[in-house]
């Protein structure tokens, strides 16, 4: 429904915070959908196209915390390491 109001901007139709909200949602669900997705085309359509650029440091910051913990948790979990050798 909102990609039908053409004439207005995100901040016209929803105010602050909640244009700011959009976009950080419509850039999120972006990076997991498929690329002509409702969220890309809300990209597009209200803010030219750009995601935002502190949901995606906060998704790679994420990221790189998760890879840690995984990389920890490597060999260094007693369960984990009984039940792989169980297999």
């Amino acid at each position: 429904a909102v990609l039908q109001l053409e004439e207005k901007s995100a901040y016209e139709i929803f105010g602050s915070p909640d244009d700011l909200k959009l976009h950080s949602c419509a850039t999120l669900f972006a990076q997991i959908a498929p690329p002509d997705s409702v969220f890309k085309q809300l990209l597009d359509q209200y803010f030219q196209g750009k995601p935002d650029v502190k949901t995606l440091q906060l998704l790679e910051a994420n990221n790189c915390i998760l890879d840690k913990l995984l990389d920890l948790g490597k060999g260094a979990n007693p369960l984990h390491d009984s039940f792989s050798r169980e297999s």
